[in-house]
């Protein structure tokens, strides 16, 4: 073998070497996802208490108008309705004819939130606030709230999970969820007075016809 010969095989074995490591390297590398990071249930409070639950995914909750799949393995699948979205550049809807929300802070990474009852009642429900950010979604369950007629009550949240590139994204939008939203039953011991009560208001109803009735025979 010449020499021009084994310099074009060194140079060969070189670039098929190189090739080599190139697709070895290659095959270490690791797409990066979205991580939980420091997210945890104090992210989202209402009336200074902490979330009960939280369920991380990359799930967006406001596909379809509102998917539950980011959280019902957590949360429990049941009956799930949407009661507020907001995106990051429009104004929060209520979807929900007893509850009214507010949401500040929409494309930063913290803000405040309200939940108002806006009927004659009060009312107990299971509420789901899912935050989603870049990538992923952060849902945080609030189990029996209870929520006053006209009452409103105030949160705060914040996102300390991560992007793909390790930081904590911006908001992109929030999905209110409720639950088995109902009044409350009364006390026992109110239900006694309020069947007395209601007793009295017959009796004296009874009183009132059979006295106009006696006026009539005489």
């Amino acid at each position: 073998m010449n020499h021009s010969t084994m310099t074009k095989a060194l140079l060969l074995c070189a670039l098929a070497a190189g090739t080599v490591a190139h697709a070895a390297n290659d095959s270490k590398q690791v797409v990066k996802g979205p991580k939980i990071g420091k997210a945890s249930v104090d992210d989202v409070k209402l009336d200074k208490f902490d979330a009960d639950k939280l369920a991380f995914s990359t799930i967006n909750p406001m596909q379809y108008g509102g998917n539950t799949a980011g959280f019902a393995n957590v949360f429990g699948t049941n009956d799930w309705e949407v009661l507020g979205t907001q995106e990051a550049k429009t104004t929060l809807v209520d979807s929900s004819d007893l509850f009214d929300f507010t949401f500040t802070g929409a494309g930063g990474t913290s803000g405040t939130w309200t939940i108002t009852n806006t009927g004659s009642r009060n009312a107990v429900l299971d509420l789901t606030v899912a935050i989603h950010a870049s990538k992923a979604s952060t849902a945080f369950l609030f189990d029996d709230q209870a929520v006053a007629a006209g009452q409103t009550l105030n949160g705060t949240w914040q996102i300390e999970w991560l992007n793909g590139g390790g930081q904590v994204p911006g908001f992109s939008n929030v999905v209110f969820f409720g639950r088995d939203v109902a009044s409350p039953v009364p006390e026992p011991h109110v239900l006694p007075m309020t069947l007395a009560g209601l007793a009295v208001l017959g009796t004296a109803a009874w009183r009132r016809r059979g006295k106009g009735s006696s006026g009539n025979v005489a």
